[in-house]
């Protein structure tokens, strides 16, 4: 997408109060204006939360574009859940997300918006597929039937953005990043992914005097990308990416790291000197699930990811700093006590007389 197509035009994006919108905001609110990854002269980025409409609502969802009028769309929004909630509730996760998925595709059409880039998982990819997973893979078999309805939702979103363009001509693309982690994260314990839980259940050992303990035997590999890696992603996709077919978004096969190793990382971060062990009578999961980026790196030119240990040491600070608001599963019963502070969103950095809410710079929308 080029600059004079973006000037004095709105990009929304939805889903932004998560970890990823979270670290899309920041960006943009503090890179270099006209920039790789900085606000374009003129454009305003619309960040839109909950509150500012229920997505699984067709009425709703169509007022938000009609209000904002975007000439793109960075699509986040989604009902997301570990593991053992997807399996729980497999068809509240497939409807909610294929109502608000539609929504958002179907407004954009119908208001003209010129470009959506939505966020997949590795998910939609087959249980049993030939390793790396590349982006021809996604539909050569069924997803993992541990959370079939939210990978089939994610999946379908791949089949509507080829139908639209079929039938329209429409641009819209998807991202599939790999395990994201980061500032903004949810660190809830019973509901998080496993940087966001190990940080805050290492943080709570070493406070509570406790024993650290990790579930399996940490041998599984996993690639994970810094929320703020793929907020600059999405910039870049937004710019020059104008393909329908999906992209992976991810650090190399190379940089796959055990879950010991992940675990080792945190317990040097948090500080933490107690007992630390794993509990090799839970189940490991899968041993590993790589993923290819050579597709990326063809088209972006040899883009450096922050290293992991910077990136963690970043997380694991932002999370002890900000621990009196971090999503971490006890903010309901102490916000009713009085003893939640609220998060500071990152400024933005308008122009000397610009509005920042009408014309350029960031609006969180309320």
């Amino acid at each position: 997408m080029s600059s004079s197509e973006t000037q004095y035009q709105t990009i929304v994006v939805t889903g932004a109060s998560g970890l990823v919108g979270s670290a899309l905001k920041e960006v943009i609110a503090t890179e270099p204006v006209d920039s790789s990854y900085g606000r374009r002269t003129g454009e305003r980025w619309v960040f839109l939360r909950s509150s500012d409409g229920d997505l699984r609502d067709l009425a709703q969802t169509e007022a938000i574009f009609e209000k904002y009028k975007p000439v793109a769309v960075i699509h986040l929004a989604a009902l997301v859940g570990g593991l053992f909630n997807n399996m729980k509730h497999n068809l509240t996760f497939m409807r909610d997300n294929i109502l608000i998925n539609d929504n958002v595709l179907w407004s954009a059409y119908k208001h003209d918006t010129k470009k959506v880039i939505s966020c997949l998982s590795t998910c939609v990819f087959p249980d049993k597929v030939e390793y790396p997973l590349t982006e021809t893979k996604i539909h050569s078999g069924p997803p993992h039937s541990s959370n079939f309805g939210y990978s089939h939702a994610k999946r379908l979103v791949d089949v509507q953005n080829r139908a639209y363009k079929d039938e329209f001509g429409c641009n819209f693309t998807s991202a599939i990043p790999t395990n994201v982690f980061g500032p903004y994260d949810n660190f809830d314990l019973e509901d998080s992914h496993v940087i966001p839980g190990l940080i805050h259940k290492c943080y709570l050992a070493k406070k509570n005097g406790t024993p650290f303990v990790v579930s399996g035997t940490g041998k599984p590999l996993r690639q994970f990308i810094y929320s703020f890696d793929l907020a600059k992603l999405f910039i870049w996709m937004l710019r020059e990416y104008d393909s329908v077919e999906p992209l992976i978004l991810s650090v190399g096969e190379d940089e796959e790291l055990s879950i010991k190793e992940v675990a080792d990382a945190i317990v040097k971060e948090v500080g933490f000197t107690g007992e630390y062990k794993f509990d090799t009578t839970k189940s490991d999961g899968q041993f590993r699930k790589p993923a290819s980026n050579d597709k990326l790196q063809s088209l972006i030119g040899g883009y450096k990811f922050k290293p992991f240990d910077e990136a963690l040491q970043h997380t694991v600070k932002w999370f002890i700093d900000n621990y009196d608001f971090a999503r971490t599963g006890f903010e309901s019963s102490a916000a009713a006590k009085g003893g939640r502070a609220q998060p500071k969103e990152p400024e933005a950095t308008a122009p000397a007389g610009i509005n920042a809410e009408t014309t350029g710079g960031v609006h969180a929308a309320a």
